[in-house]
């Protein structure tokens, strides 16, 4: 059986950071590499030449098809492989040879796609593309931007189950980069062919991107009332995107009156029923948004031919689903399906807080602490993390150290934050006095004064707070520092900080301050930080010309923070806390 040869085609510019991690994936799986040069200023040429010697230059015309379609010309293999610099090949549950063997009569594949958000997010969507097809005149690209390949023979293509592509996510400057690039584009495109609602589609979608959602509407809208069934893709995609606008933008009965229409005509859509528990959830119709988020969870991953945001299937409607069944005081139900939005996916950690708060209600934190650690939610060293930020922030700075121990943190991470406030500031001396600092040269973080401070260190304290003023970056940081040691030893060096500055000094000030009283009122005898609460009023008030005022509304907002968590433990209104 002769083994047909696949070619991968390739157009690229300035893709010094992405090239070589893609080839390195796909190297293997194709007999040819063709890369399409359109004008790289970087070393994407030079990384190009460690793995072909088929590289070409084609001038940038504004026009994404003539690129790929000139790339596709000089392939010579019997089949065509089209990916982006920034996207990988996810193989796991079979090659690109042996789909191609498993379906001989095929010309063409559609290959699902996966694309996140951003490396930030977890939200990602998945839909599929044409990008593997016959060597033959009829597959090429057309249209200037958002380029597709038509077919002549639907009975010729399909939907691939495998491999998957994954498109990597791009940093925010990046992104804005090719929104801007590519609204110009599709703008241009629209005027000329007002007729092709796919570029409407685009366009809003672009606005959509930048949460200009009054400029993405119009456009929606247009696509979902002219598109028929036959371009169910865009047409379905508008309608879930109709309703994240109405409800972003505060239209939530008409959001509501969007999502039914969508569901009645779209009922396999998991997406349409989620967007629907969100619209029910803002409205605090608690009981209502259970159903829908329910119906998502019931209706399982919509058929590829729809853009789906995954996990509104799975993880993220059983996220929403726990806070409503929380809101609606129904406690058990809420952890259970906060445990169940954990396992349908363990890399979305944000169930652990609302989670962590419930059992927090039941349990004191050791015994907490030691369910958490037999249900295995400590093995992970992401979930360790967490909830060590989760106990900081509860004021359990005990408990914290120990999850961040788990999760195998050291002085590079927030373990030093933590051992600072739960009273063992000689540790965290201890630690950076391990770490030879002085080899380095690179000044010790402001965690390192404070433990200095706490144990009365007076002398190490100084010479840590001025190294860490020689930094241009770190001086407000210093400041306070240099501040606070001179009310522990009773001078007065440090009066007003420069005008500038002083706004930066106040919220760092403020924050410590915020530790202190949290982790002090779970335990009182933590080393020292009720005096050390004490130093930073002094400071905000005597060395600080807006201080005052600035201590006067964090009162006021820690009052009104505590009268709400009241409201909300016992039932009982917040103006009777506050009377």
């Amino acid at each position: 059986m002769v083994v047909p040869m696949i070619s991968l085609a390739m157009i690229v510019r300035n893709e010094a950071k992405h090239l070589a991690a893609c080839l390195n994936n796909v190297r293997h799986l194709v007999g040819e590499i063709i890369i399409v040069d359109t004008g790289s200023t970087d070393e994407t040429i030079g990384i190009a030449r460690q793995y072909t010697d088929k590289i070409y230059s084609f001038p940038w015309e504004n026009d994404f098809s003539a690129a790929r379609n000139y790339a596709i010309e000089q392939c010579t293999g019997d089949w065509i492989l089209s990916l982006d610099a920034d996207e990988r090949l996810d193989s796991s549950r079979g090659t690109l040879q042996q789909l191609i063997a498993r379906y001989p009569e095929r010309e063409a594949f559609f290959l699902p796609i996966y694309c996140q958000a951003s490396a930030k997010e977890s939200s990602a969507d998945t839909c599929i593309v044409l990008r593997l097809f016959r060597n033959l005149p009829c597959y090429r690209f057309r249209g200037k931007i958002h380029e597709q390949i038509p077919w002549p023979n639907q009975e010729a293509v399909m939907l691939a189950p495998f491999p998957l592509i994954h498109h990597a996510a791009s940093g925010s400057k990046e992104r804005n980069r090719k929104r801007h690039r590519n609204l110009l584009l599709l703008q241009q495109e629209l005027t000329k062919q007002p007729e092709q609602l796919h570029y409407r589609y685009y366009i809003s979608l672009e606005w959509l991107a930048w949460n200009h959602f009054d400029r993405a509407l119009p456009g929606l809208r247009q696509v979902y009332g002219s598109l028929t069934e036959t371009n169910i893709t865009f047409r379905a995609s508008a309608a879930r995107h109709i309703i994240y606008c109405l409800r972003m933008t505060g239209k939530l009965a008409e959001a509501l009156a969007q999502t039914l229409q969508a569901a009645a005509e779209y009922p396999s859509y998991a997406d349409i029923y989620f967007e629907g528990g969100l619209t029910l959830e803002q409205m605090q119709e608690y009981e209502a948004a259970c159903r829908w988020f329910q119906a998502a969870l019931d209706s399982g991953p919509p058929a590829p031919v729809f853009v789906h945001a995954v996990g509104t299937e799975s993880f993220l409607a059983s996220y929403h689903l726990g806070y409503c069944r929380e809101k609606m005081q129904d406690f058990s139900a809420a952890l259970a399906t906060y445990r169940q939005a954990l396992t349908q996916n363990p890399s979305f950690y944000y169930p652990l807080y609302p989670l962590c708060s419930l059992l927090l209600r039941r349990y004191p934190p050791a015994e907490m602490l030691s369910l958490l650690h037999s249900g295995g939610y400590l093995a992970r060293p992401e979930w360790a993390r967490a909830l060590a930020e989760f106990f900081f922030a509860a004021g359990e700075a005990e408990a914290a150290v120990l999850c961040s121990q788990k999760a195998g943190e050291d002085a590079a991470g927030k373990l030093p934050v933590y051992l600072l406030y739960s009273g063992r500031a000689l540790d965290v001396v201890a630690m950076y006095n391990r770490l030879s600092p002085a080899s380095s040269g690179a000044p010790l973080p402001a965690e390192y004064t404070l433990a200095c401070l706490l144990c009365q260190n007076w002398d190490e304290a100084r010479q840590a707070a001025l190294a860490l003023w020689r930094s241009p970056a770190c001086r407000s940081t210093a400041w306070v520092l240099l501040c606070l040691l001179d009310f522990y030893t009773g001078q007065t060096q440090y009066l007003y900080p420069e005008p500038a500055r002083e706004p930066e000094i106040i919220a760092s000030l403020l924050s410590i301050l915020e530790h202190c009283l949290r982790c002090s009122a779970v335990l009182p005898s933590a080393g020292g930080l009720t005096q050390l609460s004490h130093n930073c009023i002094l400071a905000l008030t005597e060395r600080t010309r807006t201080g005052p005022a600035a201590l006067a509304a964090y009162w006021d907002d820690r009052r009104n923070r505590c009268e709400g968590k009241l409201a909300e433990q016992t039932g009982l209104p917040k103006e009777l806390w506050s009377s």
